[in-house]
Order: C-alpha cells, then sequence, then structure tokens
C-alpha cells in the first residue's frame, strides 16, 4: 500500500485536537507512554511513494485464538473493515489501531512494518513484527 502523492501532513496542532476529542485515545496513549509529538511524527512520518506495508493484525488475532467478529466489536468496526486491514486492502487510521492494539495486548506500532523499497529490495522503516 503506498501513501498518497496528495498527502498533507497533519500540524502537531491538529493531532492535539484531535487527540484532545476523544478520551479512549487520551486513555489509550497514557498507557503507551506515547506523546502527541511522537503521534504526530508517526502520521507524518516522511515515506516515499515507493513502500511497502506489512499487517501484522491477522497474526496476532490469530495467535491469541481471536474471531474477526472478536476484534472488531472491540474496534467498533465491521468484520469486512477487519479483513481489509489484514489482507492490505484499507489501514485501521490511528485511532482505531489503538483500539486494536488494546485488544491484541500489543504496542500501535507493532500492528504493521513499513518498508521503503530500493533497488536492492526492502528496508524496514518503522514498526515491529516481533510476536
Amino acid at each position: 500500500m503506498a501513501i498518497p502523492h496528495d498527502y498533507t501532513p497533519m500540524s502537531l496542532e491538529d493531532v492535539k485536537a484531535m487527540i484532545s476529542e476523544n478520551s479512549r485515545m487520551q486513555e489509550a496513549m497514557a498507557q503507551q507512554g506515547m506523546t502527541p509529538e511522537y503521534l504526530c511524527e508517526i502520521i507524518n512520518a516522511d515515506i516515499e511513494s515507493t513502500v511497502h506495508v506489512e499487517c501484522h493484525i491477522q497474526e496476532r488475532r490469530e495467535a491469541l485464538g481471536l474471531s474477526r467478529r472478536d476484534l472488531a466489536e472491540a474496534a467498533g468496526v465491521s468484520v469486512e473493515r477487519i479483513r481489509a486491514y489484514e489482507v492490505g486492502d484499507s489501514m485501521a487510521d490511528i485511532y482505531v489501531g489503538f483500539l486494536i492494539a488494546e485488544r491484541l495486548g500489543c504496542e500501535v506500532e507493532n500492528l504493521y512494518t513499513v518498508y521503503k523499497m530500493t533497488p536492492q529490495g526492502k528496508e524496514e522503516q518503522g514498526g515491529d513484527a516481533e510476536l
């Protein structure tokens, strides 16, 4: 999945406003020790348009013996949306990502690994694939 060329970075003020409007996000960030500045960095990561994103939601979900329905209910999304995340048709937004990570007992950055595609192959840029 590539980052759209017309992506507009979020300002720190926008990120803080988004957080201030969502108490569950505030709780999840506090539990994970994540600052608004770090979240802003994640959202606005300088990723070139040629990237590969590996999703680890399905492997984590299955390792815990959870169904897609279980995860969908915890995240407040449809089963179809969870499937789309798992197969790479869509990426969870940051709020849903927090809810999914919380249910899977991991950090939000453990849900995806981002690779910059180079002529030599994949070069890991972020995320954490460890189970």
